[in-house]
């Protein structure tokens, strides 16, 4: 006979109470209000999320572009001190009236300083740099002047540099730069010429990357460039005379300023052994100023001003007039 296991029904239902909970419903039987404020939490969430992300986004896109416009800024500013190192203290002061035409002198320790400045301008070694010089104003306004204008504009621009005949003439004739090729510094220099902005170019790229390179050797070496050959070609054709050198050579206002003061190269014609290219108060000459301070503080000595003799003597006369 089989037993049946106690009815336990009565038992539990007094142990636990009857638990009330609402039936669940599909969303679509929610009431209105309820199915509402899902909604608008459901949209601000997404809309919050979208605004991060959009936030986030365009402050990376901000940071990016600025860190490239900083980064461009220190660039320009490199090329703008290295243009004042080598052109203004390199090229204008060391190899143009310092060892070219000794306007005046300086310790040994600054005159190889400011040499090795201008051999990053990119514009020769100091030896070759001032043999074409000195070539310049041995044949001035001739057939045998390197950069002749009277080969026309473009010639004595840069198409000069290209002419082999009148570079194996200035080879051939060493003795006009012997004072410099018996030093040794000039002779290393000149011997390992490239090696130097090799070797500049490979810092700036370390510092900056390519921005510095294309600022810093590119664009500051062609404007350097520019400036120097348009003595070479402007200040032979366009400007005015106010001695009588009796050759071509004109100032230049314009490039009196941005060429530091060779501009004036009409003045530097009269008086080449001067420091001083600008003659009057007016006519800007940045290369006179720092040659000035250099020998207010001591370091340069038996700087050369023109003689009252020479200025008597590169006056135009006067024409005599008419009664």
């Amino acid at each position: 006979m089989l037993i049946s296991p106690p009815t336990t029904t009565t038992t539990t239902t007094k142990l636990l109470p009857k638990l009330h909970h609402p039936p669940c419903r599909p969303s679509h039987f929610l009431p209105k209000q309820m199915r509402i404020s899902q909604t608008k939490t459901s949209i601000t969430f997404i809309t919050t999320n979208n605004h991060r992300k959009t936030h986030t986004s365009d402050a990376m896109a901000s940071e990016n572009g600025g860190g490239g416009r900083i980064t461009i800024w220190k660039a320009v500013k490199v090329a703008v001190g290295l243009d004042l190192m080598s052109r203004l203290l390199g090229i204008n002061l060391s190899f143009h009236r310092h060892l070219t035409h000794k306007s005046f002198k300086i310790p040994k320790w600054l005159e190889y300083t400011f040499a090795y400045c201008g051999t990053q301008a990119l514009q020769g070694s100091p030896i070759d740099w001032v043999r074409t010089h000195r070539f310049h104003h041995q044949y001035v306004d001739t057939e045998k002047d390197p950069h002749s204008p009277i080969k026309g504009f473009w010639f004595s621009h840069i198409l000069w540099m290209f002419d082999t005949n009148n570079t194996s003439n200035m080879v051939g004739e060493r003795n006009n730069v012997r004072d410099l090729e018996k030093q040794f510094f000039y002779r290393f220099v000149s011997r390992t010429y490239i090696a130097h902005p090799i070797a500049l170019a490979l810092v700036l790229y370390a510092l900056g990357g390519l921005p510095f390179i294309v600022w810093g050797m590119g664009v500051r070496v062609v404007w350097g460039y520019h400036m120097t050959w348009l003595v070479n070609s402007t200040c032979h054709g366009s400007g005015n005379q106010t001695w009588d050198t009796r050759d071509l050579s004109l100032n230049n206002r314009w490039i009196g300023i941005l060429g530091f003061g060779d501009g004036w190269h009409h003045n530097h014609h009269a008086f080449k052994y001067s420091a001083r290219h600008g003659l009057e108060w007016w006519q800007v000459d940045i290369t006179w100023y720092l040659i000035r301070l250099l020998e207010i503080i001591g370091l340069a000595s038996d700087v050369k001003l023109p003689t009252p003799t020479d200025i008597q003597r590169k006056t135009f006369p006067l024409k005599a007039s008419s009664p």
